[in-house]
């Protein structure tokens, strides 16, 4: 879904010529925020040329509702070897998680093109969107019928239930465990887009869902 929103935006005849001119009746009309993050789910929109020089730039914190500047997110900002910038397929966007001085940010990435894809790239167009914890658990768990947890695992606040499972953890990878005859509980270190940790998924899965799944799938 935020792929196809990178695309839309990326490959517009609008923001090819903004990437040129920087002309301020595209800022005025398309760059505004609470709205890009209420409507569009865009919480940070920036613009690069085709050396990876910083453009234009424009972020949002949806938690303290305000806009904030690229460093109060990114410190260090994106460097130019960021797989961001790779575009091996100019017409894919590149997706994936990052972490952030705020917490992790889903984010997509596009080479700027005309709307008729039929010229050269003129530069990249990255998107963020801050994950919402309250969201996405509520999507997960309805969808799946179980416990769902979200960690920043850089959070100085984690469990010790959290912290052990970090321990346990390499980015990319699972673990199942038996904490008692009725629950499984499952844990995923997710990375982000350069392969370092970014989020720590736990869900906590009844034996009778695992049960009737099982059943299931011997009748499929």
């Amino acid at each position: 879904h935020f792929g196809k929103t990178a695309t839309d935006w990326a490959f517009w005849d609008d923001t090819y010529a903004f990437v040129l001119d920087r002309n301020e009746a595209y800022v005025g009309s398309n760059l505004s925020w609470p709205g890009l993050s209420d409507q569009a789910q865009i919480d940070m929109l920036l613009f690069y040329d085709l050396q990876g020089n910083l453009l234009w730039q424009g972020a949002y914190d949806p938690f303290e509702k305000r806009s904030i500047a690229l460093d109060d997110c990114l410190k260090e900002g994106l460097p130019k070897e960021s797989a961001l910038f790779r575009h091996l397929e100019p017409t894919k966007p590149c997706t994936g998680l990052l972490p952030t001085e705020i917490g992790p940010m889903f984010v997509a990435s596009c080479a700027i093109l005309p709307t008729e894809l039929d010229r050269p790239a003129r530069g990249t167009l990255v998107l963020g969107r801050f994950l919402r914890e309250t969201d996405l658990v509520a999507d997960l768990s309805g969808q799946m019928g179980v416990a769902v947890e979200l960690a920043d695992p850089y959070s100085a606040t984690l469990t010790e239930q959290q912290r052990t499972a970090l321990s346990r953890l390499g980015p990319g990878t699972t673990r199942i465990e038996n904490p008692s005859p009725d629950l499984l509980v499952g844990t995923a270190l997710m990375a982000d887009i350069e392969g370092r940790p970014a989020l720590l998924l736990t869900l906590k899965l009844p034996r009778d869902i695992v049960a009737r799944g099982r059943a299931t799938a011997r009748l499929l």
